[in-house]
């Protein structure tokens, strides 16, 4: 046990409080101010923001963007490329055979190849 004027530091139980602040070490949380990380379940709170990685998603904001179904949402836009196809806010999907491409251009209405 370490006292430092009105500081506290005792490492018996991986435990470390300076000022306000305490950090944990024994459940992989560390808490400083009022933020709060949590790597025991690939969770990670920031102010807001909590961003978790167990289900491969991640939310900023109010933006949430998931890997596990090959999905991408920012803001109101989607974009999916399990069927090689690109949507982007308001655009149609094209019925073209093969691979395709539709541009948020609203005089294209054509398919483009790649």
């Amino acid at each position: 046990m370490v006292r430092l004027d009105a500081r506290e530091t005792s490492f018996t139980s991986n435990m470390v409080r300076l000022d306000a602040r305490e950090t944990s070490f024994t459940s992989n949380m560390v808490r400083l101010d009022a933020r709060e990380t949590s790597f025991t379940s690939n969770m990670v709170r920031l102010d807001a923001r909590e961003t978790s990685f167990t289900s491969n998603m991640v939310r900023l904001d109010a933006r949430e963007t998931s890997f596990t179904s090959n999905m991408v949402r920012l803001d109101a836009r989607e974009t999916s490329f399990t069927s090689n196809t690109v949507k982007r806010d308001e655009d149609r999907w094209s019925n073209c055979e093969g691979r395709q491409v539709i541009a948020p251009s609203p005089d294209l209405d054509h398919c483009v190849r790649f």
